[in-house]
């Protein structure tokens, strides 16, 4: 049986779901989204890698990325840079397993 959640990030620690699916992740994980900045999302993906799970990282070649993303590269991950300000990537999902779909923004409630 199918299960669909929502979330909203004035109501609850939206990141704090997304660990705790990421933390199940036993294959493989791919993401995509415009803006990748949060630095503990993107450390439990360099975690997950570390134990063997395939990572596969899709971002918008904006100046808001500023993260280390060639760790993903340099663990054997995919890792790529696309578009611009004129021609923006703006999805925003995660893939984990190939069961598990995550879409969405997911800002810090506390910014």
């Amino acid at each position: 049986m199918m299960e669909i959640n929502s979330y909203f990030t004035k109501q609850i620690d939206v990141r704090k779901i997304i660990i705790g699916h990421l933390d199940n992740a036993s294959k493989k994980v791919s993401v995509a989204v415009a803006w990748f900045t949060d630095t503990i999302l993107f450390n439990k993906l360099i975690e997950l890698q570390n134990k063997g799970v395939s990572i596969e990282v899709i971002i918008t070649n904006h100046e808001f990325n500023k993260l280390d993303y060639n760790l993903i590269e340099e663990n054997g991950g995919f890792f790529a840079k696309i578009g611009n300000d004129e021609q923006l990537m703006h999805m925003k999902f995660c893939v984990i397993d190939f069961h598990t779909v995550i879409s969405g923004s997911a800002k810090d409630r506390k910014a």
